[in-house]
């Protein structure tokens, strides 16, 4: 029956987009000798089709679609564009079960369709027959306001058991349970009608077609193609319909004739209220594609059930995404206090906490997510590695139990990796690719033998399985870029080992797919994430004094950055990134050129942005932002900007002996400063006095 469909279908469809992690098989175990990842043969695993974002026109690429037993038998598919017959969107609705053509109406007022593009509403429908333009769900932002759906006068949600009954006369059949009640209406040209009713209210209504048609020609008809809808699918990525959330309209469709093919005909309509289910459905499938419009529909989802605890775990993913941390915590928070038991919403709880600087509080969420999350390994996986990233970055780092925890990451997903169920496969994989990039890190900055023959097998693994992600999972370049943007940062720590210009052709050609129709938000973050992986390339070549590169990639890295910047709400920890690159591109005409005038430009805007993170950094970041103060000080200085050399030394002093006073820097990390600032004062004194000197002596 249609409960059993919207349990099945809504239901399964949010548990199978909450993402997990796992990973690969046959590793061997790391020793503080020669950690190595061993190279798994490849197993051919079958391809995910990702539900289209285009709406309903045209095949996607789709697993084989599916009706379930409620929605009773599936027609056979017509290829042919044949229009139902139906008068639609006219007020004349049939009085009672003797109309010969039943009316299918989603609207009482006029259509989406029919606004102004400023979503005013704009007049009467068109004429019968007339043309009306439609908007494109995918690049309209128009909002539609929610309006369920009426069927010959009858609205789930809303029409009583008397009422309907009095709108369509007597039921051919009855189903009743205690707590509900099936009619069957016979209405041709429909093959049949039924209707779901508890609580003395409609909750439903399932319309079968005689024929299935293409769901974009249903939608026109219906008055939907201005909404944008999203696939319904089973964990097997079998998609078995779309909704239109706006309007609780539901397409099934009919079995597609190719494996990994939608057939996009619908045999049957269905009907229900308004419900929070749809539009969570809808942001969970967009949310990282377009976040703007996912935080409105998890906004719509929370009006109409402020309690639903997904739509507050999709709420917090959104918003880090778009790098409003300290919202999300809240919003995750919320989620866990109303599903406790729901390791998944730990697991983000104590992401977003890492995010916010509350690492001590992040390491017991992970733990009590490791304890109990056997029975979801691949929620697991992800969590150990998490926790492998979390003591990596450490004060100090633990790099033997951050690769500890990466490896048994891999250990736990390895046997994911085969999963036939979409959603787990590919969670696991792309733990896998995560926890060998975690290994690549802790063998390169950790002290193990042979590291620089070691690290660039697990960065070739990680590769591997970045490259089947996409090719056979269907997935986005992300993870390709990341293993490229972690190579640049590893060939920091081992600048002889790992040479970054191949890494750099492949972080260009993963950036340019990733940032094609995203939106605004989403690029940015691209852009800002690729500005930092170039910012690694600049500190390769400054380490091995190749100036000029370091400074052609130092300005791309500023460009990008500064782009990415303006996309985001910026964090303490963006300015300081944005502040070191700066400084570093001064540095080189400081130091290395001796060209101070030069260098000044870039110290004013290392400045800007370090001045921002000033008092939000923890103390060892703190004594490296005083030693940082002191060096631009000596170019102040050289360029005649006294007064304000002597103000950076002094700061940076204040701070650095902060860092010295908690054990954060040796005291002997104080003798240049010390130097540096007496000599300036001292020159300061020379100057003064001399000035006194000549304006006291006669003309």
């Amino acid at each position: 029956m249609l409960r059993a469909v919207r349990l099945f279908v809504i239901v399964w469809c949010v548990a199978l987009f909450g993402r997990a992690h796992c990973f690969a098989a046959d590793e061997p175990t790391p020793t503080p000798a020669v950690p190595a990842p061993a190279v798994v043969s490849k197993t051919p695993t079958p391809a995910v089709a990702q539900p289209s974002s285009s709406g309903t026109t045209g095949s996607t690429p789709s697993e084989k679609v599916a009706n379930g037993d409620s929605i009773g038998q599936a027609q056979s598919a017509e290829s042919s564009p044949q229009r139902i017959q139906l008068d639609l969107g006219t007020e004349n609705t049939p009085q009672n079960s003797s109309a010969t053509e039943p009316e299918l109406r989603v609207r009482t007022g006029p259509s989406a369709a029919d606004r102004a593009p400023t979503g005013v509403p704009g007049g009467d429908s068109s004429a019968e027959g007339e043309p009306r333009a439609q908007l494109d769900p995918r690049t309209s932002q128009v909002e539609i306001a929610p309006e369920p759906a009426a069927f010959n006068g009858v609205t789930p949600g809303q029409t009583t058991t008397a009422e309907l009954l009095k709108q369509w006369g007597q039921p051919t059949d009855v189903k009743q349970s205690p707590q509900e009640a099936w009619y069957l209406f016979q209405m041709p040209p429909f093959q049949r009608v039924e209707v779901l009713v508890r609580d003395d209210k409609v909750r439903s209504i399932v319309v079968r077609l005689e024929k299935s048609y293409p769901a974009n020609l249903v939608a026109q008809h219906l008055e939907l193609a201005a909404i944008r809808p999203v696939y319904i699918s089973n964990p097997q990525g079998e998609i078995l319909g779309q909704t239109f959330p706006e309007r609780g309209v539901i397409f099934a469709f009919a079995p597609a004739d190719q494996p990994g093919k939608a057939s996009n005909m619908v045999t049957d309509i269905i009907l229900e209220e308004l419900n929070a289910d749809a539009f969570i459905l809808r942001a969970e499938t967009f949310w990282e594609s377009e976040p703007e419009l996912a935080l409105r529909d998890v906004s719509q989802a929370l009006k109409l059930d402020p309690r639903a605890d997904r739509a507050w775990w999709l709420q917090a993913r959104t918003q880090r995404l778009m790098g409003r941390s300290a919202e999300a915590l809240q919003s995750i928070q919320r989620a866990v206090q109303l599903q406790p038991q729901e390791v998944q919403y730990r697991l983000d709880l104590a992401q977003i906490l890492i995010e916010n600087r509350q690492t001590a509080a992040a390491i017991p969420q992970l733990e009590q997510v490791i304890a109990v999350a056997d029975q979801r390994p691949h929620v697991k996986a992800r969590a150990l590695c998490l926790l492998g990233d979390v003591y990596h970055a450490a004060d100090p780092p633990d790099f033997k139990k951050a690769l500890d925890n990466h490896y048994e990451a891999i250990k736990v997903a390895q046997a994911l990796r085969t999963d036939p169920y979409p959603a787990y496969r590919v969670a696991a994989k792309e733990v896998l690719v995560d926890a060998h990039l975690g290994a690549a890190r802790d063998i390169a900055w950790g002290v193990w033998e042979q590291k620089e023959a070691v690290v660039g097998r697990w960065l070739q693994r990680a590769e591997e399985l970045a490259e089947d992600l996409v090719q056979n999972e269907r997935q986005s370049p992300r993870a390709l870029f990341k293993v490229a943007a972690t190579a640049l940062a590893v060939s920091v720590a081992l600048p002889t080992a790992v040479d970054p210009q191949s890494w750099l052709g492949k972080l260009d050609q993963a950036y340019q797919l990733l940032v094609q129709d995203v939106s605004p938000t989403r690029k940015a973050q691209f852009q800002w994430e690729y500005g930092a992986a170039l910012y690694d390339v600049v500190q390769h070549y400054q380490a091995r004094e190749k100036h000029d590169l370091a400074l052609q990639y130092g300005q791309q890295a500023i460009q990008a950055l500064e782009a990415g910047l303006a996309g985001h709400t910026p964090s303490a920890m963006d300015h300081y990134l944005m502040g070191r690159l700066y400084f570093r591109m001064g540095a080189i005409f400081a130091i290395q050129q001796k060209k101070h005038a030069e260098a000044t430009p870039y110290y004013d805007k290392a400045l800007e942005h370090l001045e921002a993170a000033a008092g939000q950094l923890d103390e060892a970041t703190t004594g490296r932002l005083g030693e940082t103060y002191v060096s631009m000080g000596v170019s102040y200085w050289e360029t005649g900007q006294k007064d304000r050399a002597v103000q950076l030394t002094e700061k940076g002093v204040q701070l650095m002996e902060k860092a010295v006073g908690a054990r954060r820097l040796p005291e002997s990390a104080l003798t240049v400063p010390h130097s540096n600032l007496k000599t300036m004062r001292e020159a300061l004194s020379r100057t003064a006095r001399a000035e006194n000197a000549s304006s006291g002596t006669p003309r």
